[in-house]
């Protein structure tokens, strides 16, 4: 009896690490510096975080490139910019020349899982996410700083509720039980936990 104690405990200390694991930041994996480092998004965590996809050959990505000086020269004390290069047609050294062209004060990188992760299909595409990693909002195409200011002056007045006019759904993960349920590792200790309950029943002495 004492060893099935020990196991249930031990798959309940599963099932409690994986509701853990749903919280974890919402942008997943890592990105390679022009200095040949690999940054973890993860890094992001507690900011918020203008990302801004491009392809260096992309000539609205060029000259969308003010825009991005004059964001951050207004809100860097509040957002964190990062320019991410994400197409095959894109290498470390295109990333690296781009950088010495379009010097910024932010960092820029190269990451080629980003397009498939957020349905990427034209440059540039700028993405705002909250200090969790979340998407807020994203714009497609060159555009003005008036088209940034109504989202990221709410971030400077220390909004915590962003108001946008998309709708970000597909980007939420959903409720935290549908997280739950949806997580392989709370499956497999549900699973395992039932299996175990019923082996107990089972086996338990008979009362006579």
């Amino acid at each position: 009896m004492r060893r099935h104690l020990v196991i249930v405990t031990f798959i309940l200390t599963i099932m409690v690490s994986s509701m853990s694991s749903t919280q974890a930041y919402g942008i997943p994996g890592s990105y390679e510096t022009t200095l040949g480092t690999k940054v973890s998004y993860s890094a992001y965590e507690g900011e918020y975080l203008f990302l801004e996809a491009i392809w260096t050959g992309c000539s609205a990505c060029q000259s969308f490139h003010s825009t991005m000086v004059e964001i951050y020269n207004k809100y860097n004390a509040n957002i964190t910019l990062l320019t991410i290069a994400y197409q095959s047609r894109d290498n470390m050294d295109t990333v690296r020349q781009w950088e010495a062209d379009y010097p910024s004060s932010w960092t820029t990188g190269l990451d080629y899982n980003l397009g498939n992760l957020y349905g990427l299909t034209a440059t540039p595409t700028s993405i705002l996410f909250d200090t969790s990693g979340r998407e807020i909002k994203r714009w497609v195409g060159d555009m003005p700083i008036s088209e940034f200011e109504p989202v990221f002056d709410q971030i400077v007045k220390g909004e915590t509720s962003i108001s946008t006019d998309v709708d970000v759904s597909n980007t939420d993960s959903g409720s935290l039980i549908g997280d739950l349920f949806s997580n392989p590792f709370f499956q497999l200790g549900a699973f395992s936990l039932i299996g175990i309950m019923i082996f107990m029943k089972v086996t338990a002495p008979k009362k006579v």
